[in-house]
């Protein structure tokens, strides 16, 4: 996953930073947007992972002084500046660099802010960075206050090079500089974006309005730049595009717009004219991001439609079983959790009628209906009002917090207060609305599901392709585990893994092997505090597994056997291609290029390099799909969540199936080309071998033992050198299998001519996938705890 990193350290506004986020989460879907500190940037390995860094708007001299700062490396003597990353980030790597306002400042040769003004002059060079080879001089607009909206106000800028209707950009201004006389640097990467010029209607407008005129001197200078510094790229703003044109602004409040609004306007139409100047601010600040290469999610322009919140409506779920029976036993079980239609209707917000159960759960309040209810269902969710469920921003991490503390917090919708609805479909041919079903076909997808079960029957019957060390073929237990032939689907959810695993009356009353999809996750859930990013094309589910008396399921391997479901998981992802359970044709072309990087991440060769992406054995590797198992306790019972992430249809930022397909047709004209696998496809040929799998793994009691030979042949690391980088030293180990009692990934330490302890001990030992107690120097590694960062080539310890 590629990363796009936004500067939240001492000196930056918070509203400065909130906005940031927000604008960038809102046009960069397909990105991982997060905070990152000083100190992080000087040591920690961001630069291979990171396609966007951005510094915000907020106070330069803490920047000069905090970037410059010296962090010693972990482990090692020697120490590091964030400012000198930054430089090696964008000057060798190619990397892309935004700059707001104070950021534009600090990343500009000379700073020259407020000269001649006895208390808020600040005048100096700035040799950190210089992308900007030029000076960088203002206040463009009188009236600036730190933080404080006091001089802020919504300006015009004449773009350069743009059609008719895109000539002038509505825009947030607050302080920010002109990059004076960028024209005379063109020879040296500069080209300008957009320039300052007079408000059009000032010599009409009040006295309070012409105070805040633009100095005469910035006329006409460049108020937006893109600068190419060796390698990379950056575009410097000195106005801020990140703020939202609203009304609910303060700026807006206090100055308003005088270039776009009437004096007299009617509400309504003001504010259909900030509508339309924040999809214009959207479209124009996206589109200057994508002259850093980035894949930039735009709004339509120009658009009479409403722009997408940032939060977006969510959708109801639709429940899709083989049979009418089959729906009715879902419901009944849910009978006990149940409260009162009366205050089920209160809180659905909705009429009783088609209402089936509601249940207010440890989470979430779910409301279940008959499927006459679709078309008023799906209305409710497009019209809800949000408002209710406001509150103010309660952040995640330490480093997002200070997006928080201006002196009026943002809001944001509380998605958990959110009423959910869920439509009881009775059979998969029912439900063909495609407001309810947009990228997803139940029938298809059940159609596929049950094709695949079949290709893995017919090689269990004539030699199951992927042969086991020791441990018996892939056969089920008697009793098998149905996976999916009951799923849920909906095209915009919290989280498929939260809506299970939060929900303690839904996660212990629904049917084993329930599985449910989405298109869109606004809340989706990654290993530790990462996010997992949702855009179109990636197929998504979390699937519910029930363990009677795990002690006595797992008769092999105890409560330890969980540790062996995220990798069960990973390997049902690659087998699902490499076994030909979706195909042989895909098996031949495309099965060696999928391949597991441990503990839970699937990766894939690509033919070039981009973001994200590492080299191992001189084959290019980008991530393609990604795990996370929960579980908790159900009484004397463990309900396991496995969620599964796979782009499939989404080729960029990093890779994706279809993405394999069409480098396969393209260096093989001579071939019959293949098809581009939809996502109802790969999800049965996925699910279809990871019910085999989970089956055979019951059976054998919680023993990996069936599976190491695929794992051993699919995964990324045999017999890979690397460096345990929370030792001191580091120490240096090769990686040569997994522990099959504990899971634990087995390492032996390397001597410094190279030799090991264990003379011959490799990935293809009996020894290297044996049990934690075998005897020896081994150094087993916890897959819960550690992280193995293959753009570094370091396995650290995973905060």
């Amino acid at each position: 996953m590629s990363n796009v990193l936004v500067y939240s350290g001492t000196g930056v506004s918070a509203s400065a930073l909130s906005h940031t986020l927000r604008t960038l989460r809102t046009l960069l879907p397909s990105y991982d947007v997060q905070c990152i500190n000083a100190q992080s940037l000087a040591v920690d390995p961001w630069i291979q992972s990171t396609s966007l860094l951005v510094i915000p708007g907020g106070r330069d001299l803490p920047y000069v002084d905090q970037l410059a700062q010296h962090h010693r490396l972990p482990n090692s003597t020697t120490s590091s500046r964030a400012d000198a990353r930054i430089r090696q980030y964008i000057e060798q790597h190619g990397g892309s660099f935004v700059g707001i306002c104070a950021g534009a400042y600090y990343a500009s040769s000379t700073c020259e802010f407020e000269r001649g003004d006895r208390v808020m002059q600040v005048v100096g060079d700035r040799p950190a960075l210089q992308f900007y080879p030029g000076t960088c001089s203002g206040t463009a607009y009188p009236g600036f206050v730190y933080e404080s909206d006091q001089g802020a106000r919504l300006i015009d800028v004449a773009m350069e090079g743009q059609c008719e209707a895109e000539k002038q950009w509505t825009t947030y201004y607050n302080g920010g500089g002109a990059f004076i006389n960028a024209e005379q640097f063109k020879q040296q990467g500069v080209e300008i974006l957009g320039r300052y010029v007079s408000d059009r209607n000032a010599s009409n407008a009040s006295s309070d309005v012409q105070q805040h005129r633009l100095k005469p001197e910035y006329e006409g200078q460049a108020a937006i730049v893109f600068c190419r510094k060796g390698n990379g790229k950056a575009i410097l703003y000195g106005t801020h595009p990140e703020f939202p044109v609203s009304i609910q602004e303060k700026p807006t409040q206090e100055t308003g717009a005088p270039e776009a609004l009437p004096e007299k306007a009617q509400a309504a139409s003001v504010a259909a004219t900030l509508q339309e100047l924040e999809i214009k601010r959207l479209y124009q600040f996206g589109k200057q991001l994508q002259l850093l290469g980035l894949e930039v999610k735009l709004p339509e322009f120009p658009s009479t439609a409403s722009v997408q919140s940032e939060q977006p409506k969510l959708t109801p779920l639709v429940l899709v079983t083989r049979a009418i029976q089959q729906a009715q036993s879902i419901i009944s079980s849910l009978q006990p959790a149940s409260i009162s239609f009366n205050k089920a209707a209160s809180l659905a917000g909705s009429p009783e009628s088609g209402l089936l159960i509601s249940v207010s759960d440890t989470n979430d309040v779910v409301h279940f209906y008959d499927s006459s209810s679709s078309s008023t269902l799906s209305e409710i969710c497009s019209r809800a009002d949000y408002t209710p469920y406001m509150t103010p921003v309660v952040s995640q991490t330490s480093d997002e917090a200070r997006a928080g503390q201006s002196s009026q917090p943002e809001m944001e919708v509380d998605l958990q207060k959110v009423p959910k609805y869920v439509i009881v479909s009775t059979s998969p041919e029912t439900d063909s609305d495609k407001r309810l079903l947009p990228h997803w076909n139940p029938q298809f997808f059940l159609s596929y599901l049950d094709s695949s079960r079949q290709i893995i029957e017919r090689q269990i019957r004539e030699r199951w392709v992927l042969g086991t060390s020791g441990g018996g073929v892939w056969n089920s237990t008697n009793e098998p585990v149905v996976l999916a032939d009951a799923h849920t689907y909906t095209f915009v959810v919290t989280s498929t893994q939260t809506m299970l695993d939060k929900n303690y009356k839904l996660l212990t009353r629904l049917p084993n092997g329930l599985t449910s999809f989405a298109t869109h996750q606004v809340s989706g859930r990654g290993r530790g505090k990462n996010a997992w990013i949702s855009p179109l094309g990636c197929l998504q589910f979390s699937t519910l597994l029930h363990v009677p008396t795990p002690q006595k399921t797992f008769w092999h391997a105890g409560m330890g056997a969980i540790v062996f479901v995220q990798y069960l998981a990973g390997l049902a992802i690659v087998e699902s291609v490499r076994s030909g359970a979706l195909g042989q044709e895909y098996a031949q072309a495309i099965g060696n290029k999928i391949r597991i990087k441990w503990p839970n991440d699937v990766y894939a060769q690509v033919g070039d390099e981009r973001k994200g992406t590492f080299v191992y054995r001189n084959k290019t590797y980008a991530k393609m799909a990604g795990v996370l198992v929960n579980s908790q306790f159900a009484g004397s019972d463990l309900a396991l969540v496995v969620g599964c992430g796979i782009n499939t249809l989404n080729a960029r930022p990093t890779t994706s199936l279809s993405d394999l397909i069409e480098a396969y047709n393209l260096t093989h004209p001579d071939q019959k080309p293949l098809e581009i696998v939809s996502q109802e496809r790969f999800a049965g040929a996925i699910l279809a071998t990871f019910e085999r799998m989970w089956n055979t793994f019951l059976r054998y009691g919680g023993s990996f033992v069936p599976f190491i030979e695929a794992y051993r042949r699919a995964w990324l690391h045999s017999d890979q050198e690397t460096l345990l980088s929370d030792t001191v030293p580091p120490t240096r180990a090769r990686i040569v299998g997994i522990t099959s009692d504990h899971g634990l990934l087995r390492c032996v330490p390397v001597h410094a001519d190279g030799t090991t302890s264990f003379g011959q001990v490799n990935a293809d030992s009996e020894l290297a996938w044996g049990s934690a107690t075998s005897t020896g120097q081994f150094i087993d590694l916890q897959p819960d705890g550690n992280s193995f960062d293959m753009l570094q080539n370091l396995i650290r310890r995973k905060e």
